[in-house]
């Protein structure tokens, strides 16, 4: 009844997040791109978890500041990143994201995007690390090898299948290229240790990918 109870508060609050993100109430196309990631979030919940829903809701929440920065957004941001990674390591995520979204600030050596990024970093880099500390090393971060059953069975291929096909569809069909192009770029640490640490059939693990993916292609934005 617990996990019920938070993934569902989780669950409408990313659907909020979406909302917002998209812009939904001014373009159908943001009603459209918000069912289809919380219907692919409810269709891969295969197993009951209380920290996935939590996850995409800060995931979320996180990419929304980075679309339209606020007052002490440095600030609310590195809280939103700690607490997703607190959760949740694929919290990196926000990192490519953030990358992407700005990526030609970076590239011109903007000082203010460069050092956001730098203490973004630092911040799941910390985080990351006392956790360790906090409940040891062993099995942290790869329990299992599982990349040669990823590259052989059918099922795993199907998974590979999955975000390849959606990501694929995704970037030609939409003016960002670029800024998807860096995007996935920026998250290929995370889906590489997907491939060489989990099963890639569970979908649910591409989730993060998609929301950030198709959030810096689609996302409304105001920059500063």
């Amino acid at each position: 009844l617990t996990y019920f109870l938070v993934n569902t508060f989780f669950l409408v609050v990313t659907s909020i997040l979406f909302y917002m993100i998209f812009k939904a109430r001014t373009s159908s196309h943001g009603y459209v791109l918000t069912l289809f990631l919380i219907s692919v979030i409810a269709l891969s919940q295969y197993v009951v978890s209380p920290y996935d829903t939590m996850s995409y809701a800060l995931l979320s929440g996180a990419i929304l500041l980075i679309l339209r920065p606020m007052k002490r957004n440095t600030l609310w941001l590195a809280v939103l990143l700690a607490l997703a990674t607190l959760v949740r390591e694929s919290s990196a995520v926000i990192l490519s994201s953030y990358l992407a979204h700005n990526y030609e600030r970076v590239r011109n050596r903007d000082r203010k995007a460069i050092g956001e990024l730098i203490i973004l970093s630092l911040v799941y880099i910390l985080i990351y690390a006392g956790l360790r500390l906090v409940f040891g090393t062993e099995n942290a971060l790869v329990q299992h090898v599982h990349i040669e059953s990823n590259l052989t069975w059918p099922r795993s291929l199907m998974g590979l299948l999955a975000l390849l096909t959606i990501s694929v569809i995704s970037v030609s069909g939409c003016q960002k290229k670029t800024t998807s192009v860096v995007f996935l770029f920026a998250a290929l640490p995370y889906i590489l240790i997907t491939l060489i640490a989990a099963d890639v059939w569970e979908i649910r693990l591409w989730i993060p990918v998609w929301i950030g993916l198709y959030s810096v292609q689609y996302g409304q934005s105001q920059r500063t």
